[in-house]
């Protein structure tokens, strides 16, 4: 699962990732603009999902720390994602179920389904799913302000 390669196993590093990329023949993305005084790479995998692993500074008022997000999307959700999911590992332990968020800290679609997995380093991953168009995104937020 590009997933676990692009996020999981490189923990937000952009060599490592490239060097991931390489290996799978993963074309590089043309990328949108960066958020301001960040960056943003990104890479296409074979079966045409988008890898982006984008850095973003600290909020101005501090609200929010520096990190760095990986994201994969255009995934095709098939039966049995979530359980997929839940069975990557992190540390050599499985995922596990999700938990359920607190959806009022969130801006989704009436049509899309959120699930969280919270990491014991403070990562995050969440998993957005449009059921009516079997589409699913995951992505990871490692803080790095700390």
């Amino acid at each position: 699962m590009a997933f676990d390669q692009a996020c999981l196993q490189v923990r937000g590093d952009r060599v490592a990732l490239a060097a991931v990329a390489n290996a799978q023949g993963w074309a590089s993305a043309e990328r949108r603009s960066p958020p301001e005084r960040g960056w943003q790479v990104g890479y296409w995998t074979e079966t045409r999902a988008l890898v982006r692993l984008t850095g973003y500074p600290a909020t101005a008022d501090g609200l929010t720390p520096a990190q760095v997000i990986c994201a994969v999307d255009r995934i095709e959700a098939r039966p049995g994602w979530e359980q997929k999911v839940s069975a990557l590992t992190v540390d050599g332990a499985p995922l596990g179920e999700p938990s359920q968020p607190d959806l009022s800290t969130y801006q989704i679609r009436p049509d899309m389904e959120l699930k969280v997995w919270d990491l014991a380093d403070g990562s995050r991953i969440h998993a957005s799913y449009i059921p009516t168009r079997s589409y699913l995104e995951l992505s990871i937020n490692y803080p790095t302000g700390r």
